[in-house]
């Protein structure tokens, strides 16, 4: 019982130091909002900010209808941003520090600055 105890305490460090990779998540579709929830429910990930797409208008009743990903981020406030172009938040992103991008079904060009 002793070495299973030693051994708790150490796989409880190793999980107390185990780096948390900060992301920003590109994505708008249905398929992009359940990968979001993933990232979110995941504890090695902190989402730093989300990038999605511009709300549509819906023509059939000009109401605006905000993307599944915009939603999400709504409900569990999550730092979002919606530009018409992604470099134009390319100052924004720097400033989060981020360790990785991920990008699901964006349905945005990603310029080659944001990229790198």
């Amino acid at each position: 019982k002793k070495e299973e105890k030693e051994e708790n305490k150490k796989n409880q460090k190793k999980s107390e130091i185990r780096k948390m990779f900060k992301i920003v998540f590109f994505g708008t579709s249905t398929l992009s909002k359940k990968c979001l929830e993933q990232l979110f429910y995941d504890n090695d990930f902190e989402i730093c900010a989300v990038v999605t797409q511009p709300d549509k208008i819906n023509h059939r009743n000009n109401k605006i209808v905000p993307s599944d990903v915009k939603s999400f981020c709504l409900e569990k406030n999550i730092t979002f941003f919606q530009p018409k172009q992604s470099i134009s938040i390319k100052a924004d992103l720097e400033k989060l520090k981020a360790d990785i991008g991920i990008c699901v079904s964006f349905g945005q060009y990603l310029h080659q600055d944001i990229i790198d």
